[in-house]
């Protein structure tokens, strides 16, 4: 746990297609970008709420079928696959106090009954290059896509229903190449210049 295990990491994904590192209070995994995997399942006594980690990295990763709850921590997730989860409650969850980032991910193929993906009570949400698609809520009052307020580079959202809302927010920015279609529901909080694909 005290050496740093990322310059390994070219010999070791190719073998177990991830590792994990618990190290200065950071929790850090990669992935190959093809295995799915679920954290909390093989590495419970790391990724749970209880452990003392002020941080997490996820990079590379793919996680489907289960759904994800990240806790109160800070955040970075990177070049990940959240894909094919179906869940009563949250499939993506982050109820953290700290900054989180969004970093060329991908949320895709996702359905529950309310706040499918909820991210809330950060200090700071950034959305870099980040793709929405198929995420439902089947709930009659169900919240769809629900964030604090954030800046946004970069993201598309498409195919986002919502029993009630299929985007909760409390505003934020969006750069002109940031642009939402075919969503069903209603829209609150949006973040200013997040605009409707029309099609040609």
């Amino acid at each position: 746990r005290s050496i740093d295990l990322s310059a390994m990491s070219c010999h070791i994904i190719p073998i177990l297609g991830w590792y994990v590192q618990f190290r200065s209070g950071i929790l850090s995994y990669c992935g190959d970008g093809r295995t799915p995997i679920h954290l909390t399942e093989k590495l419970p006594q790391l990724f749970n709420t209880n452990v003392a980690s002020s941080r997490i990295e996820i990079r590379n990763a793919v996680f489907e079928q289960a759904p994800l709850n990240l806790g109160d921590r800070q955040l970075l997730l990177e070049d990940c696959t959240i894909r094919n989860i179906h869940a009563a409650d949250s499939c993506f969850l982050c109820y953290s106090t700290h900054t989180v980032v969004l970093r060329r991910c991908r949320f895709e193929h996702l359905s529950s009954n309310d706040y499918t993906v909820r991210i809330s009570a950060c200090h700071s949400l950034v959305l870099e290059n980040v793709h929405f698609c198929d995420i439902q809520s089947s709930g009659y009052n169900g919240w769809t896509l629900c964030f604090p307020s954030c800046q946004m580079h970069g993201v598309t959202m498409e195919d986002i229903r919502g029993g009630s809302s299929w985007y909760y927010g409390a505003g934020g920015t969006a750069a002109p190449d940031c642009y939402y279609a075919n969503c069903t529901g209603s829209a609150s909080g949006l973040p200013s210049g997040l605009n409707e694909k029309k099609e040609a």
